[in-house]
């Protein structure tokens, strides 16, 4: 890519606040040595000095860059190893954004009286269009801890994010960008959004992925039906294949903050490969205090992970139901489906990693009516 040449991109120059390099040399190096082509990139783009910003706000694809459906605040650089580095956050730059809230702001949501963009305000407490170094700091910060256990436990990364930079955005940008959007949203959006750019403060975040992360929720469509199966198994078989890392390294996916602002095992965080991406709703088992609220966090997460695994096999195929709508027969099959695939997982992984939390040991030992009695009286 000639960076001199290349009509897609800009260039400014930036602090880095938090660099992979010093932050986990041990990372820096396994990333190095796992995919060269990401350092050749980071060193022709001038990354360590500069962010680069992308153009083009709406979905577009060429030879090397993408903005695939779903990413509206990221794109994504391609390298030659078909894995990319993730730029989130730039769209504030963008001389177009005017045009894109005024766009969302002719489009309120069904049964509210508020638009995409400001529900992104109300419920996930975020920026539109826009990424901060709060969110970046968090994010990064579980993602590295994540990426380490796999080192630690399984000696290779897993399919989720591996963080490297995040930059500081300069005021002058962060006042241009909140007079661009300010006329589109209502009183309280705007209150929110000035709150939160103060508080947060606007930034750019830098990760490698080992592919495209296009994601289920945003490139399924009737074309999915297609698709031959065994590719949709094999999707599904990674994803458990990743909770069961998770969870033998002593994490969850989510913990019950992350309920309806979205969870890195939902459709709409993994991706068409089975990887998952956002990682800030990682839940260390060491922040959870009780049997009850374990049992509920476990259970609760096999069925985000149905649900996951019904909108990779099945949509946009309709679900079965008979007589009640919960659970459907769907539910009820690949529950199944899951439950094995992740127990003998769990039999595999704890012969490689002996530190884990035996609280896991109780949840997978196999189940008779004095186990389900325990549990009962546990929840309740």
């Amino acid at each position: 890519m000639n960076t001199k040449k290349n009509k897609y991109l800009t260039f400014q120059k930036s602090k880095i606040l938090w660099d992979i390099r010093k932050e986990s040399k041990k990372i820096w190096e396994h990333l190095c040595k796992k995919d060269k082509t990401a350092l050749d990139k980071i060193i022709e783009l001038e990354m360590f000095e500069k962010i680069p910003i992308c153009k083009k706000l709406k979905v577009f694809k060429n030879k090397n860059l993408v903005r695939p459906n779903g990413s509206s605040r990221a794109y994504y650089i391609k390298l030659k190893s078909g894995g990319v580095l993730a730029i989130k956050g730039t769209e504030v730059f963008n001389s177009n954004l005017k045009n894109l809230f005024k766009e969302d702001s002719n489009n309120k949501l069904k049964n509210r009286p508020w638009s995409k963009f400001e529900n992104f305000v109300y419920r996930e407490q975020k920026i539109p269009l826009a990424f901060t170094v709060y969110e970046g700091m968090q994010e990064n910060e579980l993602s590295m801890k994540f990426q380490k256990k796999m080192l630690e436990n399984f000696k290779s990364f897993e399919m989720a994010p591996v963080p490297l930079f995040i930059y500081e955005i300069d005021r002058s940008t962060t006042k241009k960008y909140y007079h661009k959007i300010k006329p589109f949203l209502n009183d309280r959006s705007k209150k929110l959004t000035n709150i939160y750019l103060n508080e947060f403060k606007l930034g750019v975040g830098v990760y490698y992925y080992p592919h495209i992360p296009e994601r289920v929720r945003f490139m399924q469509n009737k074309n999915n039906q297609l698709k031959p199966i065994s590719k949709k198994i094999k999707t599904s078989k990674k994803l458990i294949e990743i909770i069961s890392k998770m969870l033998i390294s002593n994490y969850f996916p989510f913990s019950f903050k992350d309920h309806g602002i979205g969870q890195c095992i939902a459709p709409q965080n993994v991706t068409l490969e089975g990887g998952i991406t956002d990682m800030g709703s990682l839940h260390n088992f060491k922040e959870v205090k009780t049997n009850k609220e374990f049992i509920q966090l476990f259970y609760c997460s096999i069925i985000i992970l149905v649900q996951t695994i019904k909108e990779v096999l099945i949509y946009p195929k309709p679900d079965i139901k008979y007589e009640f709508d919960n659970p459907s027969m769907n539910s009820v099959m690949l529950s199944t489906f899951v439950w094995d695939e992740l127990r003998t997982l769990y039999i595999q992984n704890k012969k490689i990693v002996k530190k884990f939390d035996k609280r896991l040991e109780k949840i997978f030992v196999k189940k008779n009516f004095n186990n389900l009695k325990q549990i009962i009286n546990e929840l309740y």
